[in-house]
């Protein structure tokens, strides 16, 4: 599934551009060219003052950018974006690996359709990891600074077997 993206741009040109570009990276585009009809994420703006800064931060949003920009650095903007979605899904469940899923609502840790609940902190670190997107990263991290909680998650996941 194509993530969506509301882009605002009042000049068509510009807005064409990022469109097509965001396309070619597989995102689906909705494109709108007034204020009324859009939800800042990331402002992308010729004003360049640190009160102009402050402003865009203050009425909500997630990013800013200076024109001129290269095309590049939002696409890098987009993804740390997306990144946070995780914190934020309607979706309960999000899929670790093939068969490891970790319900949000209810801070389980699903392992071959058997539940473990988590507690606070195992959870906090669970979306912490999650949010590198590297499963080098969250492996490597999970046994370096987790190797208690692991042990416990995995003596808990054999316990119900």
């Amino acid at each position: 599934m194509n993530k969506k993206i509301l882009l605002l741009e009042d000049d068509m040109a510009l807005n064409e551009t990022i469109a097509d570009y965001l396309e070619s990276l597989n995102y689906s585009i909705s494109s709108v060219f007034d204020g009324n009809s859009a939800m800042d994420a990331i402002f992308i703006t010729s004003l360049n003052s640190i009160v102009d800064l402050e402003n865009g931060f203050e009425s909500g949003c997630d990013d800013y950018i200076r024109k001129p920009f290269a095309l590049k650095e939002l696409k890098l903007r987009i993804e740390t974006i997306l990144k946070r979605e995780f914190f934020h899904q309607n979706n309960s469940k999000t899929q670790i690996d093939t068969n490891i899923f970790y319900d949000t609502t209810n801070d389980l840790l699903v392992v071959d359709s058997v539940d473990i609940q988590l507690n606070n902190k195992d959870a906090k670190l669970l979306k912490l990891f999650y949010k590198i997107q590297s499963k080098f990263c969250l492996m490597k991290l999970y046994t370096l600074h987790c190797g208690i909680m692991m042990n416990r998650l995995v003596r808990q996941y054999y316990e119900h077997i």
